[in-house]
């Protein structure tokens, strides 16, 4: 079903627009990137100018502590009032006098400036002399870093929360000598804090969302913020964020975009503050501060809208321009589809469309005699597709009946029965090699033909004379579509009418066991399919053959072993027999060995052989209990029981007599094994003979075992020693002989050397 998408002109239409809106798309996406990254870079410059400034500006109000406390001491030097304090004892009127003028001057200058909350004078004992604030006279400052730190000289200390007064605030303290030098104390002050948030709450640069603000340790808020949002511990105020981290916990000086406090996108710049111990951050939330950048990106999707608009527009034209002459080509191939054959496309057109229609006129041409033969070749490929079946049907049959037949004479005379019959062939031939493969003889053929020639013995020379010859000299099928005109085959008389035959090979492991002759009275009946379907059908014929080649050899094979084995138990049996008769009687009075009486009638006794691989080698007899009332005939049912037991018994039998002579075999070896041990352990040849001596007369358990050497009985001459060699004589050994007889009453053996050696030498 053609639906609005599949139509060409709503594609041309399509890929106009996308050619004119990609183009734009990237362009714009190019062009606000880089506003953006413009945008950015110009607010984080921005902030981090401002932090500068800021930095600055709290650098000179530390300079403007240092200076307002410098001025106190420059006017006291005049009046020497402080140093007065710092010596005089606390009680004494004189103390109270300068300590009233003193503070006067004191609660002056904080009213005038408004630099400091406070202003109070500490001793060399860290104790408050003088304070405008009247709680801290008399309090103990020893403690405090701004003490200690201030009578080595101008100290600021880092802004903190102080419980005494519930919030912010940080003490400026530098040390009161006198002329010479001596530091008789510190003069501090309690800093206001309204001036440093009055530098911070300046937002000049930064919009209506900007702020500047300091940290202190674990993100202490240290001055005020637009709006905070803020978790209050221990009655002061604790925020955190990526740009505090970097600024009071790791020291750095940077910019970036990240959450604020409040957890706001924000831009951002920090700034580490070494002399107050503080971190400086200033931030402009990213909404304001991408405001333009907004405005910019909207512009452009405005004008990429119009854009497509445009596009579109002239998309439409053009695409119905091009669209309608296939349109109508469309049309024509619909009504050609729907059987109209005689209609012809437009070709007025002298561009690629108008190409396109006569090819299509060509096209149509063409299928219309292309259905007009269609009939004919379907019928034509139908009959060649069920030939085909039939052929693979027939060559199923062949291969399931060669795998049933292991008679080699009824498997050949079978198969090319079979083979004639489901592909109705004149004749059909199987050879065979013989044993010199110089000979492919007949060994089955169809018909009288076939009793013809297997009758006067039918056979090729392998080669080049014959095509049966030459299709097992090459491994290969030879056809011969046309019988008169190949060069190689061989006609003969008993089939004049054949017109075409093929040869095919039969291949078994390997080897070429003989040839397939396949003859028909069609010319050219044979091609390239067929000759496949045969050439299967031979290679397993070839592998039946071998199979039953091999079965019948393993039969024969099995069966000269059987006997071979039989007669082996078989005189086992017999020489058992004759060295210790056995027989068993079991009658009511048990089991007794020898021959039992046979006392009753005999028409009750039952005689089953024991055969042992077909050899009897003993009888069981049975004979049933004198009863009136038991029938003494045996029934069918008995006999074929006592039969079953019979032979599990020879079975039984056969596996004891096998086992004994393995235990007996063994007990052999192992005997043979120490004794050779023994005798192996030395290398003295006496030793070594009585050694051989005792342990043969143990193992065969006799009184006496004697060994002999036998020696030439050619003796040397006198006057040479007892071993020598001439080139007269031939060489003599004398050896001791050894005789070896029964323990002596010390359970020693009587092992004597003979005095006098001759040729043959004894020992036992």
């Amino acid at each position: 079903m053609r639906t609005w998408f599949t139509s060409i002109r709503t594609r041309l239409v399509i890929i106009l627009i996308a050619f004119t809106l990609l183009p734009m798309a990237l362009i714009s996406l190019i062009f606000i990137t880089a506003i953006s990254r413009y945008a950015k870079e110009s607010v984080l410059n921005t902030l981090s100018a401002i932090t500068t400034l800021k930095e600055n500006q709290i650098k000179n109000w530390t300079v403007d502590l240092n200076n307002n406390l410098q001025a106190e001491l420059e006017r006291n030097a005049e009046t020497r009032r402080l140093n007065t304090l710092l010596k005089t004892d606390p009680n004494t009127s004189e103390f109270r006098t300068v300590h009233d003028a003193q503070l006067k001057v004191f609660e002056s200058a904080i009213a005038s400036h408004g630099i400091y909350e406070d202003l109070f004078l500490i001793d060399l004992s860290g104790n408050v002399v003088l304070s405008t604030n009247p709680i801290d006279e008399g309090a103990s400052f020893a403690s405090r870093d701004y003490f200690k730190n201030g009578l080595q000289g101008s100290y600021l200390a880092s802004p903190s929360f102080d419980p005494s007064i519930g919030r912010i605030s940080t003490i400026a303290a530098i040390p009161v000598r006198t002329d010479q030098g001596e530091t008789l104390g510190v003069l501090a002050g309690r800093v206001n804090m309204d001036s440093l948030n009055k530098i911070l709450k300046e937002r000049t640069g930064i919009g209506d969302t900007g702020e500047t603000y300091l940290v202190g340790a674990n993100g202490v808020l240290l001055t005020d913020v637009r709006n905070p949002t803020i978790y209050y511990v221990a009655g002061y105020s604790k925020i955190q964020s990526e740009g505090i981290q970097h600024a009071y916990q790791d020291h750095l000086t940077g910019t970036g975009n990240y959450r604020n406090y409040q957890r706001l996108p924000v831009f951002g710049a920090y700034r580490w503050i070494p002399e107050l111990h503080v971190g400086l951050i200033a931030e402009q939330q990213q909404s304001e501060a991408l405001k333009t950048l907004t405005i910019v990106r909207n512009s452009a999707i405005l004008g990429l809208i119009i854009s497509v608009l445009l596009a579109s527009l002239a998309a439409f034209f053009i695409g119905r321009n091009l669209a309608r002459p296939l349109i109508e080509l469309t049309q024509t191939a619909e009504k050609i589809a729907g059987g109209n054959l005689g209609i012809r496309a437009n070709t007025v057109r002298n561009d690629e469309i108008g190409l396109l229609a006569i090819a299509f006129n060509s096209m149509t041409a063409q299928l219309r005699n292309l259905i007009e033969n269609l009939e004919e070749r379907v019928t034509t490929r139908t009959k060649q597709l069920h030939n085909r079946s039939e052929q693979l049907m027939a060559a199923s049959e062949v291969g399931r009946t060669v795998t049933t037949i292991l008679d080699v004479k009824e498997l050949i005379q079978r198969v090319v029965d079979l083979i004639q019959q489901r592909f109705d062939l004149y004749y059909v031939g199987l050879f065979l090699v013989d044993e010199n493969r110089q000979w492919a003889v007949l060994k089955a053929g169809t018909g009288l033909a076939g009793q013809n020639m297997l009758g006067r013995g039918h056979r090729l020379p392998i080669g080049e004379t014959s095509m049966i010859g030459w299709s097992i000299a090459n491994a290969q099928a030879r056809i011969a579509l046309e019988a008169g005109e190949d060069a190689v085959r061989l006609a003969t008389p008993e089939l004049p009418t054949t017109r075409s035959e093929a040869a095919i090979p039969l291949r078994s492991r390997g080897q070429i066991l003989g040839a397939l002759t396949i003859q028909s009275t069609q010319p050219g009946a044979f091609d390239k399919e067929t000759i496949a379907v045969f050439q299967t059908m031979a290679d397993q014929i070839a592998v039946a053959l071998d199979n039953a080649r091999l079965f019948v050899e393993t039969q024969q094979t099995l069966v000269t072993v059987q006997q071979a084995y039989g007669e082996m138990s078989h005189q086992s049996w017999l020489k058992r027999a004759r060295a210790r008769p056995l027989s068993y009687h079991r009658d009511s009075n048990g089991l007794s060995y020898g021959t039992g009486a046979s006392n009753g009638d005999e028409e009750s006794s039952l005689a089953i052989p024991i055969k042992v691989r077909g050899r009897t080698v003993g009888v069981v007899k049975a004979r049933k209990r004198e009863n009136p009332d038991s029938n003494k005939t045996w029934s069918a049912e008995d006999v074929e029981l006592l039969g079953t037991l019979t032979d599990q018994l020879g079975v039984a039998l056969e596996s004891a007599r096998l086992f004994e002579e393995a235990r007996r075999r063994a007990e052999r070896e192992r005997l043979t094994g120490e004794i050779t041990a023994k005798v192996r352990a030395s290398n003295d040849t006496q030793t070594i003979m009585q050694t051989a001596a005792r342990e043969i007369r143990k193992a065969l358990q006799v009184n006496r075992a004697q060994l002999v050497l036998q020696t030439t009985q050619i003796k040397p001459a006198e006057d040479l020693p007892p071993i020598v060699k001439s080139p007269e004589t031939e060489s003599s050994l004398q050896i001791g002989a050894i005789q070896s007889e029964p323990p002596n009453s010390n359970g020693k053996h009587n092992e004597q050397p003979i005095s006098k050696p001759d040729s043959a030498q004894k020992f036992e």
